[in-house]
């Protein structure tokens, strides 16, 4: 396999954006603590106030899109258990079928 493979590329170029956008993320958080420290005149109040920013995006995130999304994967787990369940007992069917055929 050639090492400019498309998916290599497209990996390495999602690898770059998730580190930048952290990065990016990080800044912004400690340059807002330290605005609001300035205008607060408290570290301790400035950070737990953008803590709680953080937590009420976070909290909003979830509930906008990740839950649907855990949902619909959740569904899709249970379809794909009670498949391999019914394989499982079908098997087990023909084993048997087959063990009192042989033995």
């Amino acid at each position: 396999m050639y090492s400019d493979t498309p998916e290599r590329n497209f990996a390495g170029t999602i690898l770059f954006f998730v580190v930048t956008a952290l990065t990016a993320y990080i800044l912004l958080v400690a340059a807002l603590v330290c605005w609001l420290a300035e205008v607060l005149g408290s570290w301790p109040l400035a950070a737990l106030l953008t803590g709680g920013l953080a937590l009420l995006l976070a909290a909003t995130a979830y509930l906008l899109a990740v839950r649907e999304a855990l949902a619909r994967m959740r569904e899709r787990w249970s379809v794909i258990f009670e498949v391999l369940q019914a394989f499982h007992t079908g098997y087990r069917r023909v084993s048997a079928l087959l063990r009192r055929l042989l033995w």
